[in-house]
């Protein structure tokens, strides 16, 4: 019965490599993460060898939570009621994130972007489990 979650996690990885691409979000996210830093600079002093593996972590652990904490709701009800499920958590998760964001000075464009991306991953995890099992 984790079928769904499975695939709503590899979903969600294949959406981050699309929503983070340099011809999608990714430059713009890069210029309000890391102001006055070139590409190289970014890569050379931040290792994605190590965030990526935790990131893939977290949403493996996030589809199997929402499986197991929501998947008999979400699988008694229609795909439209997963959506709708899943917009409201990433309303909670946005609300939550949003102080943190004033006090720690992120840019607004940096938050709407991760968050846009936490809310469609979570999103298309609750259809996949809804709709797959």
């Amino acid at each position: 019965m984790v079928l769904g979650a499975v695939v709503g996690i590899v979903s969600s990885q294949m959406l981050g490599a699309l929503w983070y691409h340099p011809r999608v979000l990714g430059n713009a996210w890069m210029r309000v993460t890391y102001p006055d830093k070139t590409e190289e600079e970014v890569r050379a002093a931040n290792n994605c060898s190590k965030a990526m593996p935790v990131a893939m972590a977290s949403y493996a652990l996030l589809g199997l939570l929402i499986n197991f904490a929501l998947g008999s709701l979400l699988r008694s009800g229609s795909c439209v009621d997963a959506v709708v499920r899943g917009v409201l958590i990433s309303l909670l998760v946005v609300l939550i994130d949003m102080a943190h964001c004033m006090f720690s000075a992120r840019s607004l464009v940096g938050f709407v972007i991760d968050h846009a991306y936490d809310a469609f991953v979570i999103t298309l995890m609750c259809v996949c489990i809804a709709t797959i099992g």
